[in-house]
């Protein structure tokens, strides 16, 4: 029975982002954007959306004085991962869990994202005041940068999508899968991420691929996972959220449509 209600759900799909075709355009399409706007928007020129202005473009090439690809580019990018990580994994923070899994489990989060933003921004404060760290030579390095992150992206999700087929530790063996990243294709699969949660120990590799980006720009250590993974918010907010819903039900100014879900 359990074998035929898996075959039968991956014989009949359900598909997001438009399918495998969907999901093939944006692994493609996402970096060809980013390359396109180096093209068409730099310091020499930037076009806007009219013929002239496109037409007008004197060649479709990467601006002067810039690389594709530089080993020292792929040094710094990497080194940015690993310094999320390290200070991830070195700094205290508020541990929560996430919600129940198939398994009847359920995963413990460190929450430490600010912490994190608030060292990066003391010590690139410091390095700057100090005369040690040059911000311009990201500016000069993004192509590179660009293509080092390109890479490392499309590495890091083969890497986990082929490790999604290995031992795991539930029943018979086999990892745990996420709801819709099993259905069968593997461009699709790969898009979606098949393994729910994949870890090292404790530590979240979805959640280290967002860190790195969300510490750049303030944000909070979130997961990158979209199966279910968040963490439980507290109870007193949830208690909150309650009362301010009842209040708003019985305002005679406000429809039953406009309420929070």
């Amino acid at each position: 029975m359990v074998a035929t209600r898996r075959q039968t759900k991956k014989a009949n799909p359900h598909y997001e982002f438009g399918g495998p075709i969907g999901a093939l355009g944006i692994v493609l399409g996402l970096p060809a954007v980013c390359y396109g706007l180096v093209v068409t928007c730099n310091a020499h020129h930037c076009v806007s959306l009219d013929y002239d202005s496109i037409a007008g473009i004197p060649s479709l090439t990467f601006p002067s004085g810039t690389v594709l690809f530089s080993p020292e580019a792929c040094a710094v990018f990497l080194g940015w991962m690993a310094w999320c990580v390290v200070l991830h994994l070195a700094l205290p923070g508020v541990k929560k869990q996430g919600v129940t899994l198939a398994n009847g489990k359920r995963l413990t989060y460190k929450l430490n994202g600010m912490s994190v933003f608030v060292v990066t921004l003391g010590v690139v404060a410091h390095g700057v005041h100090g005369g040690w760290l040059d911000l311009g030579w990201v500016h000069g390095n993004f192509l590179a940068l660009l293509t080092a992150g390109v890479a490392f992206a499309y590495a890091m999700s083969l890497a986990l999508y082929l490790n999604s087929f290995g031992k795991g530790a539930e029943k018979g063996g086999k990892k745990l899968l996420a709801k819709g990243g099993d259905t069968g294709n593997p461009i699709y699969d790969f898009f979606i991420g098949r393994e729910l949660n994949p870890r090292i120990g404790s530590f979240d590799l979805k959640c280290s691929a967002s860190s790195s980006r969300a510490s750049s720009d303030g944000s909070s250590w979130t997961s990158a996972s979209r199966t279910s993974s968040s963490p439980t918010p507290d109870p007193s907010h949830r208690r909150w959220r309650s009362s301010v819903s009842s209040k708003r039900s019985t305002s005679p100014t406000r429809s039953g449509s406009n309420q929070p879900s």
